[in-house]
């Protein structure tokens, strides 16, 4: 299932990268994509980037403020929701590795740790969650996660920039001297997986 709502975001993003509003439609998967928990963001920004090398900086930019927003939403629903519902909601999420990390990092470092953590590919949730329970500004939240997000998109797309072969075998991208049509794309997306 996720992997079908994968290729759907990589077709309209594929389609749509004509469109002068481009990064502002990459922001707004961000922001679905971070709200929602499902999908890790990074794969549809390697291929927007690669699809629109020319406008990488405004994708990052605009994608990272996405994320950092999705994030502070999701720390503020955390934290009005407290304790007993998210260990009721995910029992297993207190036992797991990244949690016991998140919680010893946030514990410790704070707004640093939550940094870290956004600008690594480590799942943010667990972080956000322990976050949320022990009150920290959210102003500093959401400037812990901007400057996270902009330091990994960035150095995301800076490499798919600099290093386009290595990431097209992933991405295909609708070049001419290619000739590649969106059947071959969905078709070596699907045996890359």
């Amino acid at each position: 299932m996720l992997h079908a709502v994968q290729l759907r975001l990589w077709m309209i993003i594929e389609s749509a990268t004509s469109f002068r509003i481009f990064p502002l439609l990459v922001a707004g998967i961000a922001l679905l994509l971070t709200v929602s928990m499902s999908i890790p963001f990074s794969s549809i920004l390697i291929l927007a980037v690669l699809l629109r090398r020319n406008r990488w900086k405004e994708i990052v930019v605009l994608s990272s403020i996405a994320s950092a927003t999705g994030g502070l939403v999701l720390y503020t629903v955390f934290h009005y929701l407290g304790w007993p519902y998210l260990i009721e909601a995910y029992p297993d999420l207190v036992q797991s590795k990244a949690w016991i990390d998140a919680t010893r990092w946030v514990a410790a470092y704070g707004t640093w740790a939550l940094l870290v953590v956004a600008a690594s590919p480590l799942p943010q949730t667990p972080a956000l969650i322990f976050t949320a329970v022990s009150s920290l500004s959210p102003v500093g939240v959401f400037t812990a996660l901007l400057m996270g997000k902009f330091v990994k998109y960035g150095a995301y797309a800076w490499l798919a920039v600099t290093f386009p072969n290595w990431f097209e075998q992933f991405f295909p991208t609708r070049d001419p001297s290619r000739a590649t049509d969106s059947a071959s794309t969905r078709n070596t997306l699907m045996r890359t997986r």
